[in-house]
């Protein structure tokens, strides 16, 4: 039985009566394809706009980090010059150094940002370009299905052939969608890459903080020798290596000599009169986080000293320490300054002593 006007037009009165049945229709007309589109074109925009709360989120830190840095910078530097009056020249000469270095890093972290800016832009313009060729293939479509219903009004006697018809339509469609969904991957492959990137980035700017923080940790016991071992040893100062050179060279060879120079600090003070007067060594490591390796640096450079004819004490600075150093510290028996307290000096002290 042919299919007529009058049918079609009766099927359009019964779904706008009834448009509980429109869904119905669309799943047998329309391929999974195109019911599944609104769901995908939703999905890339919540992929963008976490990508873009992130990005706001990462600057955010960035920039607080930068600001508690500076703000740490300079209150360091007032005690750097009420500490150090009468060494002047010197003091000047560091701060050129410091805020040379900075200036360094914030031309780096500028870079960095430039460089993550440049990376957001880029991926703009391809979700950009993502939702014009989607636009475009959605017109297609409008296009395709405006002439399939022009078809089927026209050729209404014909009703095998049309659907015929129509079901190549729906095949084109499909070939279509699959091209659109393999430049898709393709496009998501990409910003992932991209993404990859920024983190590698953002990794090596986390790296640098971390060391500019050690340097300034190092900095702080360096100044403020009196505050970190004063309350256990009188008189406590700063020794360079340069200051003790001929010493240690009538003890130690050429690699023992580099190996002891690359030692963060060198603390020299005497025992309270309760503990004899000796005047002790402090071979002291610093670092934000406190690792294995620099208990291991502690206790080599310690002992290079003691080789010296000096009663040497390893000790370790920081803020944090590992898993592997916190064991380490207690096992080779080195002092830990944290907090303003050193951890375990009397039994290191003791063990010294005994042995010396």
């Amino acid at each position: 039985m042919p299919f007529t006007v009058n049918d079609l037009q009766d099927l359009t009165r019964i779904l706008i009566e009834r448009p509980e049945w429109l869904s119905e229709v669309r799943r047998i007309v329309l391929t999974n394809e195109l019911l599944a589109m609104p769901s995908l074109i939703q999905e890339l925009a919540e992929i963008q706009q976490r990508a873009e709360v992130e990005q706001a989120e990462f600057r955010k830190r960035v920039e607080a980090e930068l600001a508690e840095l500076r703000r740490y910078v300079d209150k360091r530097f007032a005690e750097l010059v009420e500490a150090h009056q009468r060494a002047e020249v010197e003091q000047a000469e560091f701060r050129k150094r410091v805020e040379a270095e900075l200036a360094e890093l914030r031309r780096y972290v500028d870079m960095r940002f430039a460089e993550l800016a440049e990376a957001q832009q880029r991926v703009e313009a391809e979700l950009a370009e993502l939702r014009r060729y989607v636009d475009m293939r959605f017109a297609e479509l409008a296009e395709a299905q405006q002439r399939v219903e022009a078809e089927l009004a026209e050729l209404r006697r014909y009703v095998d052939m049309r659907f015929a018809e129509l079901a190549e339509a729906q095949q084109r469609i499909g070939i279509e969608l699959a091209e659109l969904r393999r430049r898709t991957d393709e496009r998501f492959a990409q910003l992932a890459e991209s993404q990859l990137r920024i983190q590698e980035q953002l990794i090596g700017i986390k790296d640098e903080l971390a060391d500019v923080r050690g340097r300034q940790l190092e900095l702080d016991y360096r100044i403020k020798a009196v505050a970190f071992f004063g309350g256990w040893l009188r008189k406590p100062a700063v020794v360079e290596v340069s200051d003790i050179w001929d010493r240690l060279e009538a003890h130690l060879d050429e690699i023992e000599m580099r190996r002891l120079t690359a030692v963060d600090l060198i603390v020299r003070g005497q025992l309270p009169k309760k503990r004899g007067e000796a005047e002790v060594w402090l071979a002291v490591e610093v670092s934000n986080v406190v690792d294995l390796s620099d208990v291991e640096r502690a206790v080599e450079r310690a002992a290079l000293l003691r080789r010296a004819g000096l009663l040497a004490i390893p000790v370790v600075g920081g803020k944090r320490l590992t898993r592997g150093a916190a064991a380490s510290v207690a096992e080779r028996r080195v002092v830990l300054s944290k907090g303003g307290e050193l951890v375990g000096w009397d039994e290191v002290l003791d063990r010294i002593l005994g042995a010396s």
